[in-house]
C-alpha cells in the first residue's frame, strides 16, 4: 500500500501510476502499479509493491491512451523540492509527436544554486561570501559547487544515473557564481510507453544554461549549467527523428572580466526499450532489445 502526502483528488481505481523515489531514503527506484482501492490517503495497488518509499517519493497519476498525436508543447510543473519535473504517459497504441509538438521536461529539475549577494560593492579578490551549491539528488545526481569571491567559476551539475535507468532521477543543478549569478536548473523526467513511438518534433530533458557574468553589474563569477534529465521510452517500433530526442547539458555561463566560461552541466541519460528501432539520440541512449511480445510492457 501507499500512503500520499496530499490529497488523491483525481485519482481512482484502475489508474495507473508511475512511483519514484526523488529524494532521501531509497533515492532512484521506481515501478509502475495499478490502484486496486482508494481509501483516504491510502492507495491500495493490484500487486505488491517492488520497492519500499518514503518521505520524498512522488506518485504520479500515468494518463492512458488509446492513440495520442502531440502537435503542441506537453510538459509539466517545474521540481518545487517536493514534486514535479516529470511528464510520463501510457498509449495502447501510436504516440506520435509531429514536427511542430514537442514532450519537455527541460529544465525543470534541480534548482540552480544562487550567489549569496553578500560581496560588497564588485566581486572582487577578497571580499567575502561563497555562492550556494546547485540542488543534488542523493548522489544520482550532483549538484555543481558555488564559486567564492576569491575566484573560480560556478561547477556544474552532473547526472550520475547509470546508463540503463534502472535507477533514475532528475538531473542535478549548476552552482551559483559569486556575487548573484544563477546556476542552470538540471533536466526533468521523461517515461512513455506506447506500442509505436514516433518523434519528428521534440522529446527533451535538457538542463539549463548558467547565467554569465557582468562585472559592471556586479554579478561577477559566471555559473555553471545544470546536467541534463532522464528520458525513457517504450515501444515495439521506435522511429526517432535525427536530434529529436535529447538530455543535454546546460552550458556555462561567461565571465567577460576574465574571458572563462563556467563548467557545463553533464549530459543526461536515456533508455530505448524496444523491438524495432530507427533513429538515434542525444547524448546516445541505452539500447534494450527485447522480444515484441513484451515491448512497451510494464517494467
Amino acid at each position: 500500500d501507499v500512503t500520499a502526502g496530499t490529497s488523491l483528488t483525481g485519482f481512482s481505481a484502475g489508474d495507473t501510476l508511475l512511483l519514484i523515489q526523488t529524494q532521501w531514503g531509497n533515492t532512484g527506484v521506481y515501478e509502475m502499479q495499478e490502484i486496486a482501492s482508494i481509501a483516504g490517503t491510502r492507495i491500495r495497488t493490484t500487486t505488491p509493491l517492488m520497492n519500499k518509499y518514503a518521505a520524498g517519493a512522488q506518485v504520479i497519476r500515468m494518463p492512458v491512451f488509446g492513440n495520442i498525436t502531440i502537435n503542441s508543447k506537453v510538459t509539466a510543473p517545474a521540481w518545487n523540492g517536493a514534486t514535479g519535473g516529470i511528464v510520463a504517459f501510457r498509449a495502447w497504441g501510436k504516440t506520435i509527436v509531429n514536427t511542430d509538438g514537442t514532450i519537455s521536461t527541460a529544465t525543470l529539475g534541480g534548482r540552480g544554486g544562487r550567489g549569496s549577494g553578500t560581496c560588497s560593492g564588485l566581486c572582487k579578490k577578497g571580499n567575502v561570501g561563497t555562492a550556494a551549491a546547485g540542488e543534488s539528488f542523493d548522489g544520482l545526481g550532483v549538484g555543481g559547487a558555488g564559486s567564492s569571491c576569491a575566484g573560480l567559476e560556478g561547477r556544474g551539475g552532473s547526472n550520475r544515473c547509470p546508463a540503463d535507468l534502472v535507477v533514475l532521477s532528475l538531473g542535478a543543478a549548476g552552482g551559483g557564481g559569486q556575487c548573484i549569478s544563477k546556476g542552470g536548473n538540471g533536466g526533468g523526467i521523461v517515461f512513455i510507453q506506447a506500442n509505436d513511438i514516433t518523434v519528428k518534433g521534440h522529446v527533451t530533458a535538457d538542463g539549463a544554461a548558467g547565467q554569465s557574468g557582468t562585472w559592471s553589474v556586479g554579478n561577477a563569477y559566471a555559473a555553471g549549467g545544470g546536467a541534463g534529465g532522464a528520458v525513457i521510452l517504450s515501444a515495439k517500433n521506435m522511429t526517432l527523428a535525427t536530434g529529436s530526442v535529447h538530455a543535454l547539458g546546460g552550458s556555462g555561463g561567461f565571465d567577460s572580466f576574465n574571458g572563462v566560461f563556467a563548467d557545463a552541466g553533464t549530459p543526461g541519460k536515456i533508455r530505448l526499450d524496444f523491438d524495432t528501432l530507427n533513429g538515434d539520440t542525444n547524448p546516445p541512449g541505452f539500447r534494450n532489445h527485447i522480444p515484441v511480445a513484451n515491448a512497451g510492457n510494464d517494467r
